[in-house]
């Protein structure tokens, strides 16, 4: 099935994060090209005030993106330390980024699965 192929690659990405405590990546894809890729990173010390501490996986996608992104459909996913598939669903804000930049679909994990929703 393409959704667990391609949220084994979005895993893949996801050990790259520097988070302390979740780790998550994100993958552009439409057809079966990918179209971009990114985790979650801290920016900033850990201990500054500056309230954006983070770059969400999905915004570090969407940025590092090759072509325009509409149509697509976003895999995202985030690991437990136990490594099983914990809840990845993209915040307000990024389901809003995700919404103006015109992506169909995300797909996420979601309880040891996935799940599939379309974001406009």
């Amino acid at each position: 099935m393409k959704e667990e192929r391609f949220l084994a690659l979005a895993k893949k990405i996801s050990r790259r994060s520097n988070h302390r405590e979740h780790h998550l990546g994100c993958i552009i894809v439409r057809g079966s090209k990918v179209l971009g890729s990114g985790f979650n990173t801290l920016k900033t010390h850990t201990h500054s005030s500056h309230p954006f501490k983070g770059i969400h996986a999905e915004y570090a996608a969407i940025m590092a993106a090759s072509y325009d992104v509409k149509g697509a459909t976003a895999y995202i996913f985030r690991a437990q330390k136990n490594g099983t598939p914990a809840m990845s669903r993209p915040c307000p804000y990024c389901w809003k980024l995700l919404m103006e930049c015109g992506i169909k679909k995300v797909v996420y994990t979601f309880e040891g699965s996935f799940k599939e929703e379309r974001v406009a």
